[in-house]
């Protein structure tokens, strides 16, 4: 046995100190945000992912339409839930175990390449590589995308001169895997395709054949159910998801950075986007339309905005070519930096960034050159993948797919670095350090500021904060602390504007409203919140123009036009009130505000009993709507039925017991009531 070989065969103690490693600093890292204020928000896709997951956990497995957000992570999610709850300490430490694993499974792969030295540069560097930390312990897909790309790479390079047509079916099963949880990774499996067809030797073209067809069915076996259950729900076959097409346009159109930027200004919510590209898109076109009709039309505009502005666009690409490989680390709902406030671990690792990890790996790649033209598959998987990045629009947790394989190729330079020194062949290392040297100056060009990172968090930290009535006066602080960080960040004006509103401070509100508007007048949202503060002020003329301002910018903005309705009302306009919440109605039949404003509208009519069946129905959707209930009242009373319109009273004080006008209505009903018991 050779001295490389019993290197290979001894690589288990290295793995158990890798797995080691990567299990303590994820778990101290974790120890070290437990007093966090944001570490018990779920945010972004984040928090999409866990109500998805809990009505799958209910019961709910097969769920409805296409799928436009990958699967896989939910369904996993709503297993930890299932096993072991919705705890959101729970679920990072289960995800902090997956990330050990990840390591373990890329230290495997370094041995099987490079013996002891590969395995342990290749897992110590995942094991503390902090993004890596970082990503593991989000409410994201990052953990679990992670350990299915890290064990196809093991599988990869756990070569085998026979070639079991079960490596290559577990092969087609890990990329189909890896499909329902980040999209773009279906570009592997043609990467493996061409692989399984010419990338090992075999005699004849049957080994071939048999490689490529059990690659191709163990895809089919994962991708087809998805597939079919798109067809029975929807009538259309997509083999993951239907966002393509707004995917697409988000990161190629005559507005983009390269970074995210939502279709509708200031509606980045995950919640939003597929509302948004679906109201759009029909808008555009005049009709209803499925959603792969949804997607081929933000794919035509993306393809339009390339063929109209060829020289504009390839100066897009090019932006973000660079930013894909850049040391920053860009943004989606949490920022990095934030955490390594709370976090030693996290700061002190810092120093192995994307910056540090790509020159490390192109030199790899042209120092063991010759190992990666006979494993050319593992270059050409991280080319592709890049490609993908780059041609949609750049994430920090996008491009991390990109980290195991780069590992391996800066294994692979440290190995060989050693054995040229040992060699006394030092001179040899000069042409890969030399094209590193290249690769250090492209990817930390100052393309991104990490004060933006720090701003769209605190942003995101202050609107989720929001959503909590008991935690709404700490919003204020982290919308202003997003200020600071970037103080012409309209959306953080917009926020703060919506927390004053929120604690009782509606003057202050209307000039931070204001403002935001005077940065950005075509943002919808903030035109209907100022509107909402100008109601609450009694400014009702007022708060109607911006409702109308927010219907010309969005008409399917289904809330302004209930508020413009109950603008109309407050201003006299019964018969206007009346249609507006009506067309809400058509739109939205248990829409319980319309129904309630359509009601109070009629009672001022003095259509009464047309009033009563619209609070009615209202309770009847939502029986806790306690407004319902006093409005119910009050035209109860003013039909002379006081023991009925009681009880309503009574209902709604029960409901809400702060709520005031219920309270003074059930007295005075109750006083009428005892002084006149001939009363209905």
């Amino acid at each position: 046995m050779s001295k490389k070989s019993s290197q290979k065969g001894r690589i288990w103690p290295v793995l158990c100190l890798v797995a080691a490693l990567a299990l303590v600093l994820r778990l101290v890292y974790l120890f070290e945000l437990r007093d966090a204020a944001f570490f018990d928000l779920r945010m972004g896709d984040g928090f999409v992912y866990h109500e998805w997951a809990r009505r799958i956990a209910a019961g709910d497995w097969l769920g409805d339409g296409v799928f436009y957000q990958a699967p896989l992570y939910p369904y996993s999610l709503a297993i930890i839930y299932r096993l072991l709850g919705e705890g959101l300490m729970t679920v990072r430490v289960v995800q902090a175990l997956m990330g050990t694993a990840s390591c373990v499974l890329l230290a495997h792969a370094g041995g099987a390449l490079f013996g002891r030295r590969g395995a342990l540069t290749a897992g110590a560097g995942m094991a503390i590589y902090a993004p890596a930390i970082f990503l593991d312990s989000l409410v994201q897909k990052s953990a679990l995308a992670t350990l299915l790309a890290t064990a196809l790479i093991a599988l990869i390079c756990a070569r085998s001169g026979r070639n079991p047509g079960s490596r290559w079916w577990a092969i087609g099963a890990l990329l189909g895997l890896l499909a329902l949880t980040r999209e773009n990774a279906l570009v592997f499996a043609g990467v493996a395709l061409l692989w399984a067809l010419f990338g090992e030797r075999g005699s004849g073209s049957s080994p071939q054949l048999r490689r490529a067809g059990g690659l191709a069915l163990g895809l089919a076996m994962v991708l087809f159910p998805v597939a079919a259950r798109s067809l029975a729900m929807a009538g259309e076959v997509h083999l993951t998801t239907s966002q393509l097409g707004p995917n697409l346009y988000i990161g190629n159109n005559p507005e983009a950075d390269g970074s995210y930027r939502p279709l509708s200004f200031g509606r980045g919510d995950a919640r939003r986007e597929r509302d948004d590209a679906t109201a759009l898109a029909e808008r555009a076109e005049g009709r209803s339309l499925s959603p792969g009709e949804v997607s081929r039309y933000w794919l035509d505009q993306a393809l339009g905005y390339a063929r109209d502005q060829p020289l504009d666009w390839i100066a897009l690409l090019a932006r973000k070519a660079a930013l894909t490989v850049n040391a920053r680390e860009m943004v989606d709902s949490e920022a990095q930096e934030v955490f390594a406030d709370e976090s030693r671990v996290l700061r002190w690792l810092g120093v192995l960034h994307f910056g540090v990890l790509f020159p490390l790996a192109v030199y790899g790649l042209v120092l063991q050159w010759r190992l990666w033209r006979r494993l050319w598959v593992l270059p050409l998987m991280t080319l592709a993948y890049a490609g993908s990045v780059t041609v949609f629009y750049v994430f920090a947790r996008y491009r991390f797919p990109l980290v195991p394989t780069l590992l391996l190729f800066a294994a692979g330079g440290v190995v060989g670095t050693i054995e040229r020194v040992r060699r006394s062949r030092p001179r040899r290392l000069a042409p890969a350090a030399a094209v590193a040297a290249v690769a250090t100056l492209l990817a930390n060009l100052p393309l991104y500021s990490p004060l933006h990172s720090r701003a769209v968090h605190y942003f995101n930290i202050g609107t989720k904060l929001l959503e909590l009535p008991q935690r709404q006066s700490e919003a204020v602080e982290y919308f202003e602390r997003s200020l600071t960080a970037a103080p012409a960040y309209p959306e953080a004006r917009f926020g703060l504007a919506a927390a004053l509103a929120a604690t009782g401070q509606t003057e202050q509100a209307v000039a931070r409203y204001l403002e935001v508007i005077e940065l950005q007048p075509e943002f919808a949202e903030a035109r209907y919140g100022l509107g909402l503060a100008l109601a609450r002020l009694g400014r009702y003329d007022e708060a109607l123009r911006e409702y109308r301002a927010t219907l010309e910018l969005r008409p399917e903005h289904l809330e302004a036009l209930v508020a413009s309705g109950s603008a109309l009302s407050e201003l006299g306009r019964q018969g206007l009130a009346a249609e507006q919440h009506r067309r809400a109605l058509e739109r939205a039949p248990d829409h319980v505000e319309a129904r309630v404003g359509l009601g109070l509208a009629l009672a001022r009519l003095n259509r009464l009993d047309a009033a009563i069946g619209q609070f009615e129905r209202a309770i009847a959707v939502n029986p806790a709507h306690a407004v319902a209930y006093n409005n119910l009242g009050s035209v109860l009373a003013m039909q002379g039925r006081f023991a009925a319109a009681v009880d309503s009273f009574a209902r709604a004080v029960e409901l809400d017991p702060a709520y005031a006008d219920a309270r003074r209505n059930l007295q005075q009903a109750r006083r009428v009531l005892a002084s006149a018991p001939g009363e209905r």
